[in-house]
């Protein structure tokens, strides 16, 4: 059976195979860090540069999720291809995959070295507003470090229900923007070298998958 391209995937399709690489994957579980698992996500990429979201919806993620892993490639068929979500997106495009618990799934030992390492659509800082319609949607921005907070709990400070963290970026122009990562990210998140402006050491990220809120001022929370 021929692998597919992502960009030539359509409602109809349903014997099919694609070859893809899990680029990112990231489990949902709500409002609280250590809830049940409500989805896995991932974006998928193929040989040739295409990406697509991919959903695991809660039923099959507990059996299924860790059969995906970050970095390997694989072989999938008997998934549906739906519509892509109206918000929430992560990335660009019309269609997305659902995993079931009848997907099929097949490591590649010999791939292809040209999928991509980086996928991401960046946003201009004059684009990012928490009241367009676009702020349902996941925004990447790539940036200089300038600050970077401690971590701090959030609610009792004895048994916090969640922890945060403040960076701060700029963009070329000098403008500021403020990133708030939230529990795990938050934990996870740690740099020592930051902008310097005396030793004029730079750090660049590239922050994917924020959403603009109104948080102690406009800022990007991941």
């Amino acid at each position: 059976m021929p692998n597919k391209p992502l960009s030539a995937l359509t409602l109809q399709d349903r014997d099919i195979e694609i070859q893809i690489e899990v680029h990112r994957k990231w489990e949902f579980r709500g409002a609280i860090d250590n809830g049940p698992i409500l989805h896995i996500d991932m974006i998928l990429t193929d040989c040739i540069g295409n990406a697509i979201h991919c959903q695991i919806p809660s039923f099959p993620a507990a059996k299924r999720g860790d059969e995906f892993q970050v970095g390997k490639i694989y072989k999938m068929s008997r998934f549906p291809v739906a519509r892509a979500k109206s918000s929430y997106k992560p990335v660009d495009g019309d269609l997305m995959l659902y995993v079931t618990p009848y997907t099929t799934l097949e490591l590649c030992h010999n791939s292809p070295s040209s999928f991509p390492l980086y996928v991401y659509s960046l946003t201009s800082y004059d684009k990012i507003d928490p009241n367009e319609p676009n702020a349902r949607n996941f925004h990447d921005v790539i940036s200089i470090i300038t600050e970077i907070s401690a971590i701090k709990p959030v609610g009792n400070a004895r048994i916090p229900s969640s922890y945060n963290r403040h960076v701060l970026i700029k963009n070329l122009s000098d403008s500021i923007l403020k990133i708030t990562l939230w529990g795990k990210r938050a934990q996870e998140f740690y740099l020592t070298n930051t902008y310097d402006p005396q030793k004029q050491t730079l750090v660049i990220v590239l922050f994917v998958g924020c959403l603009p809120k109104e948080f102690q001022g406009l800022n990007l929370r991941r």
